[in-house]
């Protein structure tokens, strides 16, 4: 799966999830270990893909109610 997809996926999920329960601490950390797992290998190669993982994982660290709402 490509990171994009696996990324679009998680969000959703956690949008879903959000909506219906709340934000909670951790909020997607635990999606972001897997998507780290997976494309470890990227981590130190000039890809994109570990940018794109990061940018998620800064999304959900500073996502709010407020944004989900639009989302």
């Amino acid at each position: 799966m490509k990171v994009e997809k696996a990324i679009q996926y998680y969000k959703e999920r956690l949008i879903r999830k959000a909506k219906k329960n709340g934000l909670w601490e951790n909020f997607g950390q635990e999606e972001i270990g897997i998507l780290e797992e997976i494309y470890s290998k990227h981590k130190y190669k000039d890809d994109g893909v570990w940018d794109k993982i990061e940018a998620f994982d800064n999304w959900c660290m500073n996502c709010d109610l407020g944004v989900l709402k639009n989302e």
